[in-house]
């Protein structure tokens, strides 16, 4: 199984999510090579993009770290 590689600004990993979400698939997993370094930018950095094309709630959190879990688990609630 391969993976699909979503690197660039924020605006540019933004807008690949935005191009999976745009084939169809409703979710995605992503990986960190650094997670103490790259979770709270990607949910400071990305997930405002993410939120404004609306693939993500906003959410309110302890920190922009927890934002993309947070999101996650709210739209879970939205599926069930």
């Amino acid at each position: 199984m391969g993976a699909y590689q979503v690197i660039g600004t924020p605006e540019q990993v933004a807008d690949g999510l935005a191009s999976l979400s745009d084939i169809g698939l409703d979710g995605v997993c992503v990986a960190f090579l650094d997670y103490y370094e790259e979770v709270p930018y990607f949910g400071e950095r990305v997930v405002p993009f993410l939120e404004d094309r609306g693939l993500l709630m906003p959410c309110v959190g302890k920190g922009a770290a927890q934002a993309p879990l947070a999101s996650a688990v709210a739209r879970q609630g939205e599926i069930s």
